[in-house]
């Protein structure tokens, strides 16, 4: 009959209605004789859905209901007559008033060790929280009676009564959360001893643990733990199983000790031990210390390598960082040189939005900014560590200021606003200047330019025609005929003009036009079209070269015959620029600059008159701007230059520093001490002594279509090999020509004689004798020999220079070709490394008859390999193409041992190798990156991970170290010769100098978050 009771005559009864609820409120007063006010029952139900039903007063907590009787009570006795009041509702203080009030009522009718009891009792009814809201928490009653049993129960039996404390059967529990805030006594209770009570619910959770692992001893308190929870159970009542894990804690205590006390004896007799463990345990620290030292010394450098490409500046500064933590580190070194080949950028910062338009004086010292803040500010950048503002900035009160262009001679400064036209300004006196007469209207300014004497300023205005306007007498500008129209297009997209105004490049929808101007600038006539459509144009000055940038690529149009456009054949792809990107010519037409979407900027070489030129990157990339750059601007130096745009901030980039004077133009294709020679075209090689870091000088020009045997042949010199003397240089032309030249005077280079080669004879490499004495010729057969008889090596004797003679018949060597022949500086042995991953050193001491006395394996080298000599004579270096070096203990050349094959970590295989006059060689790959290694132990060579001269800042060719052992001469990537300083110490100059401001307190929380701030320049 049960079971089908409850499953057929069952009833689930869930929570009251509100509407119920407040019946339950009122009929009970009704039945009584008593009626309540009004609105207070609504009161009531509100108070009581706040508590219980969080902010949306629609619902409540069915755990609170047994409350409403304290309030309801409170409120009787406050009534009015027969009424039940809301005032009395208020005075009682309401439910929450209310709560207090019977706690206190309850409280105080219980006697002094009854309330100390009760005290307890209450406190275990608390789960205090951590970090989180203190809650009530059920616990059996056993549990809570199992001191004074009369006394605990009588108190409990008080607060239940007051509907504070539930009591089940077996467990008592706070009737609501509510009563932790209503009840202040009760609060002060918990945050008396707040730590004490956490510590004495962690004890009990522990015992609890205890109990369930059968007391597992590993579980107890020991040390410092139980001595302070010890602490803690004395000022708290405990449960009984926490009360045996504290007593079970003590007594393990109390058995360790006793064992301790029977090992002192022992320990007494390993004093000595325990020193040396004390030892190490210091070491131990130290490591760990050392570790953590690490662990952030390579991170600020991985920052820094992340940060290379696309902030510079940035990641120059985080180098010093980590130089500071860690002086002299090689890989911080490394960094250091190779930044002396990047542009580094000053930030200004004066802007409230973005801005639109830069421009530097023609004299390099003032440059003018435009921002969507509507101002024109100019800047004094004469002093790179310290560009400010000069004055107040210049407004108008038009729309935006989107162009801004100096005059020639600096003193005039032409801003274009798209609502008050175009503004002219006298600045001479850039802390004073003086607007000159009214706007020229109605120029919309999407193109302003002055002529090369300043006299005619051009613009673009709204009705798509250019026009020019005499500005001989800036305040009285007058328009020079009619404004030139272009018939044909409805809509142009943008205007380019050449520095001279003499030609004009408009995008249109769908072409792009060519257009000639007359000298009185009053008639244009089209002269050429390209059927393209393009998001950005620029024409060089001089107006022969167009730049078009169309999706995400450039394309180059040679414009030298305007009726005939030539597309340059190399294009510059993945550029990923937005519409109007800004592309810039510098002053003297030699580069051009690019931006992407990222906000990088590239720079590039221009093209020559051959349709077949590819464009080159000049700089590492600049980047580091938050957002798009909107515009770009070159010095007329071409040494800085400024671009801003979205992210508010001006960067001022200064190029990599140039030695003054004339440097040579070209990759290095030979080089012995101070002496280079220089490829600088494709009929030209020129010969430099660089006489230090800061001076270099032309000492010979070899014109490779003029040679003195053969002025019919255009073949180009290939390679350069200048003796140990330095008194001769052996210059090899394609395919089998080699010519001696004098270098005897420091000052100039004297062509002496054309070594007689068979003419089937490719000569590939040629190396001097120590000596100077014997000259070795090394190449293969033009069209192969016969059973692989493809190699061979000659030797010649050199000492009378201008007549060599042979001194050996061409000595046969198996093999596809020869990569590189270098002699031992000592002893007269010679390396030749051929295209099949074989050295053969060959026995030189009689010339005419050279001994092969070892073959060296070097693993792959599908391309060939290079191989160098220690100047000692006692070490051989090479190369291969598994990106690894190989090094040889050859103090007995006829028994070469292997003793190193270390890793190089480069982009590409090994081309080149430099070796100093002390323990230091650089290794080079065809990316041109470089990387410097030490030789001080040949078995254990030290090499440096990150580049010493990046991809970035270097183009092709040979590395060579400079007779003063602190500098590395190779070719920039702007293509200029330049040297690179091994001392660091005028690099951290530099980078303080211009990037100063870079390392912002923020800047350093968002990089740096686990060092305190402390900036590398002061």
């Amino acid at each position: 009959m049960l079971e089908d009771a409850l499953k057929h005559r069952s009833y689930l009864l869930g929570p009251m209605r509100l509407d119920e609820l407040a019946e339950a409120l009122t009929r009970p007063a009704e039945m009584a004789g008593y009626k309540l006010e009004s609105g207070l029952d609504e009161l009531v139900i509100t108070e009581l859905c706040g508590i219980g039903g969080g902010g949306d007063r629609r619902s409540y907590d069915p755990g609170a209901l047994p409350l409403v009787s304290h309030v309801m009570e409170a409120v009787w006795q406050r009534r009015d007559g027969s009424r039940l009041t809301i005032e009395g509702y208020r005075a009682a203080g309401g439910v929450l008033g209310s709560v207090s009030a019977t706690a206190e009522t309850a409280w105080g009718e219980l006697t002094d060790f009854q309330q100390a009891v009760g005290k307890q009792v209450l406190l275990g009814l608390v789960a205090v929280g951590g970090d989180t809201r203190d809650t009530r928490r059920r616990v059996s009653r056993a549990e809570l009676l199992r001191q004074t049993v009369d006394a605990a129960d009588t108190a409990l039996d008080a607060l239940a009564r007051t509907r504070l404390v539930t009591l089940d059967a077996d467990t008592a529990y706070l009737t609501h959360e509510i009563v932790l805030d209503a009840w202040p006594r009760l609060r002060s209770w918990i945050d008396e001893d707040r730590v004490g009570n956490l510590e004495r619910q962690r004890l009990q959770s522990d015992a609890t643990e205890w109990v369930e692992h059968r007391h597992d001893p590993s579980l107890l308190y020991r040390g410092a733990r139980l001595t302070t929870m010890r602490e803690h159970a004395r000022r708290g009542a405990l449960g009984t199983a926490a009360q045996e894990f504290l007593t079970a804690s003590e007594a393990a205590r109390q058995r360790a000790q006793r064992r301790s006390a029977a090992r002192r004896a022992a320990l007494v007799l390993l004093t000595i031990v325990s020193v040396v463990l004390a030892g190490f345990a210091f070491l131990q620290s130290r490591n760990a210390s050392h570790q953590r030292d690490n662990a952030i010394f390579n991170s600020v450098l991985a920052e820094a390598d992340r940060l290379e490409t696309s902030d510079p500046s940035l990641s120059a500064q985080l180098d010093l960082v980590a130089g500071r933590l860690r002086p002299g580190d090689p890989e911080v070194r490394a960094r250091l040189v190779n930044s002396e080949g990047m542009p580094l950028a000053s930030a200004l910062v004066g802007h409230h939005g973005y801005i639109s338009g830069v421009a530097i004086r023609p004299d390099g010292r003032v440059l003018a900014s435009a921002g969507s803040d509507r101002t024109v500010q100019l800047w004094d950048i004469s002093d790179r560590r310290n560009p400010h503002p000069i004055g107040k900035a210049l407004s108008e009160d038009g729309d935006q200021v989107d162009r801004l262009t100096f005059s020639p001679d600096g003193a005039t400064l032409a801003v274009s606003d798209a609502k008050v036209g175009v503004v002219l300004w006298d600045v001479r006196d850039p802390g004073h200047p003086t607007r000159f007469g009214n706007p020229i209207i109605p120029s919309y300014g999407e193109v302003i330019k002055f002529s090369p004497d300043g006299k005619v300023l051009a613009a673009s205005d709204k009705d798509n025609a250019l026009e020019f306007w005499n500005i001989a007498d800036p305040l009285d500008p007058r328009l020079i005929g009619d404004p030139v129209s272009i018939p044909g297009h409805e809509k142009y997209y943008m205007v380019a003009l050449s520095a001279d105004l003499r030609r004009a490049v408009i995008v249109g929808v769908n072409d792009i036009q060519l257009w000639e101007l007359d000298a009185s600038y009053e008639h244009a006539t089209l002269s050429g079209t390209i059927e393209d459509f393009s998001s950005s144009v620029e024409l060089s000055p001089d107006g022969t070269v167009l730049a078009v940038l169309a999706g995400e690529s450039v394309d180059l149009w040679n414009l030298a015959i305007p009726d005939r456009p030539q597309r340059v054949a190399g294009q510059i792809s993945d550029v990923q620029n937005t519409i109007g990107s800004p592309l810039v010519f510098s002053n003297d037409g030699h580069e051009f600059a690019t931006v992407d979407s990222s906000g990088q900027i590239r720079m590039w070489d221009l093209p020559s008159s051959n349709d077949h030129w590819i464009p080159e990157p000049t700089q590492a990339p600049m980047g580091g701007a938050r957002g798009t750059i909107e515009s770009v601007a070159f010095s007329a130096d071409g040494r800085t230059l400024a671009a801003a745009g979205q992210d508010g901030i001006i960067r001022l980039w200064s190029m990599p520093g140039a030695a003054a004077g004339q440097w040579p133009h070209g990759s290095i294709i030979g080089a012995y001490s101070n002496v280079i020679a220089v490829h600088c075209g494709q009929s030209n090689t020129e010969i430099w002594r660089i006489d230090s870091s800061h001076s270099a000088r032309i000492i010979g020009r070899i014109d490779d279509g003029l040679r003195p045997d053969r002025r019919d042949s255009p073949d180009t010199v290939s390679r350069v090999v200048i003796s140990p003397d330095m008194r001769t240089m052996a210059v090899f032309h394609y395919p089998s020509v080699v010519q001696l030249f004098d270098l005897s005077d420091p000052a100039s280079t004297r062509y002496l004689t054309t070594i007689p080669v068979q003419e089937d004879f490719n000569v590939l490499r040629g190396a001097f004798s120590p000596d100077s004495a014997q000259l070795v010729l090394s190449g293969q057969l033009i069209g192969g020999g016969q059973n692989g008889d493809n190699g061979g090596i000659q030797v010649w004797n050199t000492a009378d220079r201008g007549n060599p003679v042979p001194l050996s018949s061409r000595i046969s060597t198996v093999g596809s070709g020869v990569s590189d022949v270098q002699f031992d500086p000592v002893n007269r042995y010679l390396a030749e490394a051929g295209d099949d991953g074989t050295v053969r050193i060959w026995d030189m001491h009689n010339p005419t008859a050279p001994i092969d006395v070892a073959n060296i394996r070097t693993g792959q080298a599908e391309n060939g390999i290079a191989v160098r000599f220690s100047n000692d004579g006692k070490t051989l270096i090479g190369t291969s193409v598994d990106d690894s070096l190989r090094i040889w203990d050859v103090t007995d050349p006829r028994k070469p041992g292997l003793i190193a094959n270390p890793p190089v970590g480069a982009r590409s295989p090994t081309r080149y190798l430099t070796v100093d006059s002390g323990n230091l060689f650089v290794s080079a790959d065809e990316s041109g990156e470089a990387r410097l290694w030490n030789m001080s132990d040949p078995g254990h060579p030290a090499g440096v991970h990150h580049p010493i001269i990046g991809a970035d800042t270097i183009r092709g060719g040979q590395i060579t170290f400079h007779p003063d052992g602190r500098h590395l001469i190779g070719t920039g990537a702007d293509g200029v010769v330049r040297t690179w300083d091994l001392d660091t110490a005028h690099e951290v100059v530099r980078i303080c100098d211009i990037t100063r401001g870079t390392l912002t307190p923020q800047v350093w929380r968002d990089q740096l978050p686990d060092l305190p701030y402390r900036p590398p320049c002061k």
